[in-house]
Formats: C-alpha cells, structure tokens, sequence
C-alpha cells in the first residue's frame, strides 16, 4: 500500500477519533462489545465528513472535466498523458496521438512546428467550449 503525508495524517486522524470514542464509551457503558463499536463508528466518522465534504465542494463549485474530449472525439478526459511541464502550461498527448497544451483555462491544439491553434475553453458552467 502507497501512503503519501497527507494519506498517512488522515488514517491518524481516524485513529485518534476511534481511540477518544473508545475511551469515553469505557467511561459511559463500560462493556467491551459497546466499546468496539463505537470505535468502529469513531474511526469511520471522519471518513465520511470527509466524504460528505467533497460532495458538497462538488456540488457547490460544478464539476469541471479536467480536459475536455480529444479533437476526433476518441479520448476523454482520462486519455491524456502528460509529456512536460512548461512554466504554467502543461503538455499532453491523448491516445490518437494529438499533441494538446492546457494553460489556464484554455485548451490549445498543438501542431508539429510548436504553433498553438485554440481548441477550447471553459465556459461560464464549468465546461469546455469551442475557443473562438
């Protein structure tokens, strides 16, 4: 299993919040299976405000796609690849093969001589739209 830092805090968090629960319900009912189960329910508790958080943080901001459909329509979002970070802008590749750069919030074609051709933008709802 691959933990980064912040993956790491979270399951300590979860672990502190099932360990305070634990010990209050010692102190209030004292029996073991009570226990277990409100340490159960402490460690999962974070987990689902996080959870409920996220959802509401989608439902509030909209979803954006990261990258809009490839130019013949082939690729979605998940299809790129990235091929190099260039100041703010990012390069990528989809599975066809078409070059693409992202940089803001804009979508750019990217031809063989380095040309850039605007392909798309995000519009006012948080989806791309044909740049004009």
């Amino acid at each position: 299993m691959n933990l980064n830092l912040i993956d790491f805090g979270f399951f300590l968090l979860c672990l502190c919040s099932a360990t305070m629960v634990w010990i209050v319900s010692n102190r209030l009912w004292g029996w073991w299976i009570y226990n277990v189960i409100a340490a159960l329910v402490g460690f999962f508790v974070p987990i689902a405000l996080s959870g409920l958080a996220l959802r509401i943080n989608d439902l509030v901001l909209g979803h954006r796609p990261p990258r809009p459909t490839c130019e013949h329509g082939n690729c979605k979002w998940n299809d790129y690849h990235v091929l190099k970070f260039v100041g703010d802008d990012v390069e990528f590749i989809c599975k066809c093969g078409k070059k693409y750069v992202r940089s803001g919030e804009r979508f750019f074609k990217l031809h063989d001589n380095g040309q850039r051709e605007p392909y798309k933008v995000l519009g006012p709802k948080n989806q791309w739209e044909d740049d004009q």
